[in-house]
């Protein structure tokens, strides 16, 4: 279990016992997707990436599309019991997960495929590619969770490593997956009788270690098996999605987006709905401490203090500053003035809006740091 070092040791005896609680068989769907929201959490799950294919993939994109209609604060993925299928659907799929100028890299692993003259497995060649969400309107950078327990297999397991290795969710589980990497070929024979063979397998770049096999996708987050937990599962709950929840709740917790970036003014609107594009935008920027303390540059100003977000209330008490002059036309005094004042604020994307009052500017948009020119 988590934070566990010491290895326990235990006899089992057969025989019959009472539980100490009523059993109850979780309800487990028949259906091979499936779309809901709770709480403004979106929650899809799919059982294989195999046929209906169209019909796995429009269910997503439905839920990416009532997702940005409606404001969601994050999503699910459920992919317990999916036992893979094909690995081209797992990379399409995972591509709406990424938009068109940070894309997600392809090859993230090494191939090997048996050569028969070679006697053995040969490396293929690897090419840089990479793919993104073919609908960017739906592309989803949002707080992501993926569940996986020990029967997720194969092209489920590939689907949940290029999330986890490229951040772009946290895995959530009880239990490893399968760790069944590896393509497969498949001989039919006599009496329905089906033989199959692991015919390539995949290890991390430019190493012998194999990515999954033997191994599997190891969850960020582990829930342990505590007869707590078993209680639960057995009366009809689901400790592992509450996990997932308790994940969304804060991954979307908007403090954590502030201090993550700074954030530089590029877009104004003013009060008569007059767009004005800010000239150097790097010249504006704020930068919110993980201590409560922020620090704003304003082209020739400089300022720092301390902030508070309460029910998306910005806040900003003034500090110390060293308003000048300044030699050219600047808007720093503007942007000094709105930030030192409460505001509220909203996220559109990886953007921050500024929305004031009473003042010659209604809006003013910042764009995270990672993502200004």
């Amino acid at each position: 279990n988590p934070g566990e070092q010491e290895i326990r040791t235990a006899r089992l005896t057969a025989g019959d016992y009472i539980l100490p609680f009523e059993p109850t068989a979780p309800v487990v769907s028949g259906l091979s997707v499936n779309f809901s929201s709770v709480g403004g959490v979106a929650i899809v799950s799919w059982n294989n990436f195999e046929d209906p294919i169209l019909t796995k993939i429009a269910v997503l994109e439905e839920a990416l599309q009532i997702g940005s209609e409606t404001g969601s604060i994050g999503m699910i993925l459920d992919l317990r019991g999916n036992y893979g299928g094909l690995f081209e659907v797992a990379q399409v799929m995972a591509s709406y997960f990424f938009e068109e100028d940070k894309p997600m890299p392809v090859e993230l692993f090494d191939w090997w495929e048996y050569d028969a003259k070679a006697g053995g497995f040969v490396r293929r060649l690897v090419t840089e590619r990479t793919i993104h969400s073919p609908l960017p309107a739906l592309a989803y950078t949002g707080p992501l969770a993926v569940l996986i327990d020990e029967d997720c297999a194969s092209s489920c397991e590939y689907f949940t490593q290029y999330l986890q290795r490229l951040d772009r969710a946290v895995v959530v589980g009880q239990h490893a997956s399968m760790g069944a990497g590896g393509f497969i070929n498949r001989i039919a024979m006599p009496e329905d009788i089906t033989f199959q063979y692991t015919a390539a397998r995949t290890t991390f770049l430019d190493t012998s270690e194999p990515n999954i096999e033997a191994s599997g996708i190891i969850p960020d987050i582990r829930v342990p098996v505590t007869l707590e937990t078993l209680r639960a599962v057995r009366n009809g709950e689901d400790p592992v999605m509450d996990a997932a929840f308790d994940v969304i709740t804060e991954l979307s917790d908007p403090r954590r987006k502030l201090i993550s970036t700074s954030w530089t003014w590029s877009l104004a609107t003013t009060s008569n709905l007059d767009a004005i594009e800010i000239e150097n935008p790097g010249k504006y920027t704020v930068t919110f401490g993980e201590d409560g303390s922020y620090s704003i540059e304003a082209g020739c100003d400089h300022n720092t203090g301390d902030w508070t977000l309460e029910d998306y209330q910005l806040t900003l008490t003034s500090g110390p500053g060293n308003l000048v002059l300044c030699p050219e036309p600047s808007r720093g005094e503007a942007f000094v003035r709105i930030m030192t004042k409460p505001n509220a604020i909203s996220f559109d994307g990886n953007d921050l809006r500024i929305l004031t009052e009473d003042d010659e500017y209604r809006v003013i948009l910042l764009e995270s740091a990672a993502n200004s020119p």
